[in-house]
């Protein structure tokens, strides 16, 4: 059962790096960043700095993190998401992959992240 353990870690640290995520924007100032999509991309780049995460092409890191919202919307658990950002991305560890999708989905698919 090594697997479901790490399954449940996983979720936990999703929630949790959400969570911070989710506090950190609650205290950011609202910008006038929001893109003709209804995206504030200055406030993921920004959430992402926050959380450690380094990127070398912050148009390539806003396509990412649309993409995670892409694949929550077809259905994937976050499981599912932090696998297919893990190995869209080699360089990260587990643990970078499931911030990249925490900041991805708490800055572009809030409604993603509230519980039922």
């Amino acid at each position: 059962m090594k697997i479901t353990a790490l399954a449940s870690t996983i979720v936990a640290g999703v929630a949790l790096v959400a969570g911070t995520a989710a506090a950190a924007s609650a205290h950011a100032d609202p910008g006038p960043d929001i893109d003709e999509t209804g995206f504030n991309e200055a406030g993921f780049l920004a959430a992402l700095n926050n959380a450690g995460i380094i990127y070398h092409s912050p148009s390539h890191a806003v396509a990412a993190g649309q993409a995670v919202c892409g694949l929550m919307d077809n259905g994937l658990s976050g499981i599912e998401v932090i696998d297919h950002v893990k190995k869209a991305n080699p360089a990260f560890t587990l643990d970078g992959a499931a911030k990249f999708a925490a900041v991805a989905a708490n800055e572009f698919c809030p409604q993603r992240m509230q519980h039922g």
